[in-house]
């Protein structure tokens, strides 16, 4: 399947002439296999866990197919079950209200919210047993009253009772996995869980692929700001003409965030994109995207999980938007020039989710110099970030510093 995604420019309204903003309109061009992407199988519910986690409430009389706020004394006394529809009007979130609104920072929301979704999955179960079976396959810790789950001589609901929307809580985080506690009063409720996006987000990898598709086509990036780059952060690359903004790295020196600039007599700083420096001109292609001023379309294979292969075609500032409103940081790196060609890997890493996207990119460089910017892609989302160093053990050996 072919996936085409354009970026057009709204048309000037002749009887105002109001100047409008690029948009981005999604056309998905599909014939045998329509269903791949959009097709929704009879369901209300986003994932087949929301989708479990409304018939069980609907066995406690609670009905979960529409959005709202719902009584659940009949789970947990003195409790509010809250429903959510997102894109398509389907069901994208259930849970408890355990969490004042106002204190959920924006970039933590996923998390809160599986926090909800969880405890309230927990209780939905009704055998000990069955419940410390999903706390150890998902790697979930719950300490009650600093007694572990399993040795509690107090039921969970006792404590998610206790509970309030303004109740005070502690929220932190290390490289690996999250702590979320509460001390109501009468007794001390922590969890912990891992930063893994799947279980984080309640999703399996099919659902996982299939969403970033639909989200990443039907993005609208807002305008970037301007920004200011004073030249006492600047380096000059040496016969090059122009440059360096020394960034960060990842996983080693070769994926960084170095920007490119020139600068004019008069001191203006801009960012570098030159057909005449094909190498600097992408990574500022994929770490900056709208700021450069310039549309570059990439195809892309996106390969997904069970050997699966979909294929895209895509403006790479609406890729690189849209992974940084997933609060992904992006890094660049050239991995052999040679052949006639420039090849290397970008990296878009979500430490607060705990995944990676990671897309292998090749560039001709002989059409790049004549002013053809066309670039080709291989794709994978959401790849685990304990699984990256395995993926880097080839691209370690061959990668290594290049002097643009």
């Amino acid at each position: 399947m072919k996936i085409i995604l354009l970026k057009v420019k709204k048309v000037v309204l002749n009887w105002n002439m109001i100047e409008q903003r690029w948009m981005y309109i999604c056309c998905l061009f599909m014939c045998l296999e329509v269903n791949c992407l959009y097709a929704q199988e009879e369901t209300i519910y986003r994932t087949k866990q929301l989708e479990e986690i409304g018939q069980m409430l609907e066995t406690r009389g609670i009905s979960a197919m529409k959005p709202g706020i719902y009584d659940a004394d009949a789970i947990c006394p003195g409790k509010r079950v809250r429903v959510e529809a997102g894109f398509g009007g389907l069901i994208s979130s259930i849970g408890l209200e355990l969490f004042d609104t106002r204190v959920v920072a924006e970039y933590l929301r996923p998390v809160y919210d599986f926090v909800e979704r969880y405890l309230l999955r927990l209780l939905l179960i009704d055998k000990p047993d069955e419940i410390l079976r999903l706390l150890n396959d998902d790697k979930v810790g719950l300490v009650l009253n600093g007694v572990p789950f399993e040795k509690s001589p107090v039921a969970l609901v006792s404590f998610v009772a206790a509970i309030q929307p303004g109740t005070d809580f502690v929220f932190v985080a290390d490289t690996t996995a999250y702590k979320v506690g509460w001390d109501t009063g009468t007794g001390t409720l922590q969890m912990t869980f891992p930063k893994q996006y799947g279980l984080i987000a309640g999703k399996d990898k099919i659902e996982m692929e299939d969403d970033f598709q639909k989200e990443l086509f039907l993005y609208m990036p807002d305008t970037p700001a301007v920004e200011q780059v004073p030249l006492s952060v600047l380096t000059a690359v040496p016969g090059c003409g122009y440059y360096r903004r020394r960034g960060e790295h990842y996983i080693i020196p070769a994926l960084c965030s170095d920007r490119y600039y020139r600068v004019a007599p008069d001191s203006v700083v801009t960012l570098l994109f030159d057909k005449d420096c094909p190498e600097a001109s992408l990574a500022n292609l994929f770490l900056e995207g709208e700021r450069i001023g310039q549309e570059v379309f990439m195809e892309v294979e996106h390969r997904r999980y069970g050997k699966r292969y979909d294929h895209l075609e895509l403006p790479v500032n609406s890729w690189v938007a849209f992974c940084k409103g997933e609060k992904c940081v992006p890094y660049f790196g050239v991995e052999e020039i040679a052949r006639g060609k420039v090849t290397g890997t970008v990296i878009m890493v979500n430490s607060n989710l705990g995944y990676n996207h990671v897309l292998y990119y090749e560039c001709d460089r002989q059409k790049f110099l004549k002013g053809d910017y066309s670039l080709k892609g291989w794709l994978y989302t959401y790849v685990p970030t304990h699984n990256v160093l395995d993926l880097f053990e080839e691209y370690k050996s061959k990668a290594k510093k290049l002097n643009y």
